[in-house]
């Protein structure tokens, strides 16, 4: 058997091929790091929307002690002067 003699320009095909898929691997990567960041940035805004939820029900919470305490202290006021009535 003969050797078969290499074919000129394949090594200069082979680099430009190896270029060619090393683009397209840059450009299949890319949509995904942009799709797993926007995926981070939903999962951080949904994060920050609980939080403010779980504030706000915070602060309703604290508005309806605020508003507790002012019944007790206007009960305690009627009452004494239920009491001041009384004595008179």
């Amino acid at each position: 058997m003969r050797n078969i003699s290499p074919i000129p320009g394949l090594g200069s095909t082979k680099a430009s091929l190896g270029s060619f898929t090393d683009k397209l691997d840059t450009q299949l990567r890319q949509p995904v790091r942009t799709a797993q960041q926007q995926h981070q940035c939903q999962q951080q805004q949904q994060q920050q929307q609980q939080q403010q939820q779980q504030q706000q029900q915070q602060q309703q919470q604290q508005q309806q002690q605020q508003q507790q305490q002012q019944q007790q202290q206007q009960q305690q006021q009627q009452q004494q002067q239920q009491q001041q009535q009384q004595q008179q």
